[in-house]
């Protein structure tokens, strides 16, 4: 078991509305600090008493004996809590070890289950050294509430943003494959309409003559009505029967010869 779980396990049992809970509470700031509580609790609510409480923690043998050597060294802050615990792994503690004004919790998988009810001691006034401390502990708690919600709105941000620009780039992507779709569709139409293949239009016209004639076409507007390839019958029809007229000369020419 580790110092952190049974944190955790008094963070959910002393929590808030009913308690404002505070780790490692020195008996004074700065350097006037000798002694250090690993966790204090103030009760919040007038029916239960406004009762101030503070915890030791431990989760080794070694710690309690050596705790057990020096019990007045809790005294420095427990003076000032109408409660003091120790809060261990189960087994720690053996009969008769704990002193007679503290109460035992031991951490099980269930939670925090009392072993020993603390008795309820008078409490000294709190000092304004311990009243600064315990204000210390606070403003450092609103500080890193306030910074754990910074980070979580700049997250948010950060993943809007990257989530805004993976939509965008997708669309983009999108909307090129569907040009590229429709824009192959088309020349295809074309290819189709004359009756060739891709490598014949290379071979047959090369470059960009292709295309030359294909707007050149879509300019006379032959192919958009009815109309259009009228007029176009109209102006080529004289010029065909020229033809007709030069070549038929021609072969009376050849004839006659």
């Amino acid at each position: 078991m580790r110092s952190e779980d049974i944190r955790a396990a008094l963070s959910r049992k002393f929590c808030a509305p009913e308690y404002a809970l505070f780790f490692e509470v020195g008996d004074a700031t700065g350097g006037r600090a000798r002694r250090w509580a690993d966790a204090v609790a103030m009760g919040l609510w007038p029916s239960r008493g406004l009762s101030l409480s503070g915890f030791e923690i431990k989760v080794s043998r070694q710690d309690w004996v050596k705790e057990m050597r020096q019990p007045a060294k809790a005294e420095a802050i427990a003076r000032y809590c109408s409660q003091w615990w120790m809060v261990t792994a189960p087994g720690l503690i053996k009969e008769g070890e704990l002193p007679e004004l503290w109460g035992h919790f031991e951490l099980h998988p269930n939670g925090l289950r009392v072993i020993k009810p603390a008795p309820i001691t008078e409490a000294e006034p709190i000092s304004r050294e311990f009243l600064a401390a315990l204000l210390r502990r606070a403003s450092e708690l609103d500080r890193r509430i306030e910074r754990e919600a910074i980070e979580k709105a700049v997250a948010r941000d950060e993943e809007t943003t990257k989530k805004r620009i993976e939509n965008e780039v997708e669309f983009r992507v999108r909307r090129a494959e569907d040009n590229a779709k429709d824009a192959q569709e088309k020349l295809q139409a074309i290819y189709d309409a004359c009756g060739l293949e891709p490598h014949e239009v290379s071979r047959m016209f090369g470059g960009d003559n292709f295309a030359r004639a294909v707007g050149m076409v879509h300019r006379l507007g032959v192919a958009q009505t009815y109309g259009g390839l009228a007029d176009l019958a109209k102006k080529v029809r004289p010029l065909a029967d020229s033809i007709d007229t030069f070549m038929s000369a021609i072969s009376d020419s050849e004839a006659a010869a």
